[in-house]
């Protein structure tokens, strides 16, 4: 076997590297997530589904629990009691699954980020991501709350953002099933793919694409619904209506600081690399969190920022294109399209 050269073991121990970091990190924030928030919904009531609509169709993380809880009692596993929050098996669980969620997540951006860039160099930019989940989950102004299905929906759209800058429609169509138990706002995944892959040479592959991933959506809804709805006589709507309490905050001064603060406050960096983002991507995300945002303020509580941390990988990746851009395209005019993100 030929020995490596000089630049193939830079490259591994930068690999490695990049890996024991991300453990490390996902490690820190999974226990200060765990520990920091408070829980909206009970963890046993939410186990045992014995929880209100839209809630109970985030389903997900509870079958998780039942193959992990299955697993500990069969196999007589007896998991030791440290500091909280690993105190206890259902903590131990939510621990683990908040890591393992962050460190997929973080891969999952850093692959798009390679591929948008054509460059390992910018995959460090990936961290960006975690530091948006502490602003945007631990630190929040007052509603820094514990949803158990959170982190494992920033791991899947993560990955579908990954997937739709690939173009990877197999992949792309696989994770969006899990990720639809996981949470339903996965349906602007498909605009997300949309906006990204549609071109005049392949429209009406991706806009058929697109409308099967829509009614798949639908049929995956309908069958939740007959499953855990009907039988549920104290279940509320669908969906809850947000609108009237979203307005009234708009007068509320601390309901600014909160907004401001989402995304870590990187939104601030797309605004100042806007001229060295790609067109494409500039429409992407515009268009992108423009939908999210009136989705939001009929749906979810503005002052959850938590709300917008799915779109943090999209968020990361657009820097990582405008700053690639804007360092290495010396010569090239504000919003010239790269090749590579044409």
């Amino acid at each position: 076997m030929p020995p490596l050269s000089e630049k193939s073991r830079t490259s591994r121990r930068s690999e490695i590297a990049f890996f024991l970091l991300t453990v490390a990190v996902s490690l820190h924030f999974a226990l200060d997530y765990v520990r920091l928030t408070n829980p909206m919904i009970g963890l046993e009531d939410y186990l045992h589904l014995q929880i209100d609509t839209p809630f109970r169709y985030r389903i997900l993380p509870q079958l998780l629990y039942r193959v992990w809880a299955y697993v500990i009692a069969h196999l007589h596993i007896h998991l030791p009691s440290l500091n909280p929050p690993v105190d206890s098996p259902d903590n131990w669980f939510m621990v683990l699954l908040a890591a393992a969620s962050v460190i997929g997540a973080v891969y999952f951006t850093a692959h798009a980020i390679r591929h948008i860039t054509g460059t390992s160099r910018y995959k460090w930019l990936s961290f960006a991501l975690v530091l948006c989940a502490y602003f945007d989950y631990t630190l929040v102004l007052n509603r820094n709350l514990f949803y158990p299905y959170d982190l494992p929906t920033l791991f899947f759209f993560s990955a579908l953002t990954c997937f739709a800058v690939t173009g990877n429609y197999w992949l792309f169509a696989l994770t969006f099933i899990p990720a639809e138990l996981t949470k339903e706002t996965v349906v602007i995944a498909i605009l997300i793919f949309f906006l990204l892959q549609i071109r005049q040479d392949n429209w009406k592959k991706v806009v058929s694409y697109c409308a099967f991933l829509s009614v798949l959506f639908v049929i995956i809804k309908y069958l939740l619904f007959r499953e855990l709805y009907q039988p549920c006589a104290h279940c509320g709507n669908l969906m809850q209506n947000q609108l009237r309490s979203n307005l009234s905050q708009l007068v509320n001064p601390l309901f600014w600081i909160s907004i401001f603060s989402v995304f870590a406050y990187l939104w601030v960096a797309v605004v100042a690399l806007w001229p060295w983002i790609s067109q494409r991507m500039r429409y992407t995300f515009a268009i992108t969190a423009a939908a999210w945002g009136l989705l939001m303020f009929g749906a979810g509580i503005l002052r959850e920022i938590r709300i917008f941390s799915e779109l943090s990988a999209l968020l990361v990746v657009v820097i990582a294109s405008g700053l690639h851009r804007r360092i290495t395209a010396s010569g090239a005019q504000p919003g010239e399209t790269a090749v590579s993100e044409s």
